[in-house]
């Protein structure tokens, strides 16, 4: 289960760039350089960029670790980016915490094929 949501993560990461990205072209469009709230425009969506990169990195880790840490940094920053890129960024970001919540229920164990003890 570890390994399919690092997947979901993976891919839903890649697609909340390029949909970050479209967001940053067709939003900038209105705004000028000259106005004032273009550095934070900017800072914003290059935020929301970063972020769903590091949640396609952050998904690609989980899949060949142990520990959970990358699945709870790919569900913190699932969460950031969807605040911060727009509705299309939220959408794939909202598959992307399904897939961080799949990593930290996840048991490699199972997919190791290694017998799990019951208790």
């Amino acid at each position: 289960m570890r390994r399919a949501g690092g997947a979901l993560a993976v891919t839903a990461g890649v697609l909340g760039i390029l949909a970050a990205q479209l967001m940053f072209v067709l939003d900038g469009i209105d705004s000028t350089p000259e106005s004032k709230n273009f550095v934070t425009f900017v800072a914003i969506e290059l935020g929301a960029v970063l972020l769903s990169f590091l949640t396609a990195a952050s998904g690609a880790v989980s899949m060949s670790v142990q520990s959970k840490i990358p699945g709870a940094l790919l569900i913190v920053a699932a969460i950031m980016a969807a605040f911060l890129g727009g509705p299309p960024v939220a959408l794939f970001m909202a598959v992307a915490l399904a897939g961080g919540v799949l990593v930290l229920i996840g048991d490699n164990r199972q997919e190791q094929g290694a017998p799990v003890q019951k208790a």
